[in-house]
């Protein structure tokens, strides 16, 4: 059975934007997760994604700083 063109799969955690990650400076790990404990040479949602077969669910969103980045055409 095909799925529908319009269903969409939840799209995955960004990493970047999550509170527990952060980088390690380690040029063949340079990606790393504070809530799993490990560094990966790929970004930590596919590191999850690979052992568990599931998307992470311990996203969390970074707070967001206000006044940290000047208004364009300012």
């Amino acid at each position: 059975m095909r799925p529908e063109p319009n269903a969409r799969e939840p799209a995955a955690p960004d990493c970047l934007r999550c509170r527990a990650y952060y980088v390690t400076h380690v040029p063949s790990h340079p990606h790393g997760c504070r809530t799993f404990g490990f560094q990966s040479a790929r970004l930590p949602r596919d590191e999850v994604r690979l052992s568990s077969g599931a998307e992470c669910a311990a996203f969390e969103p970074r707070a967001v700083r206000l006044g940290s980045r000047p208004t364009p055409g300012a």
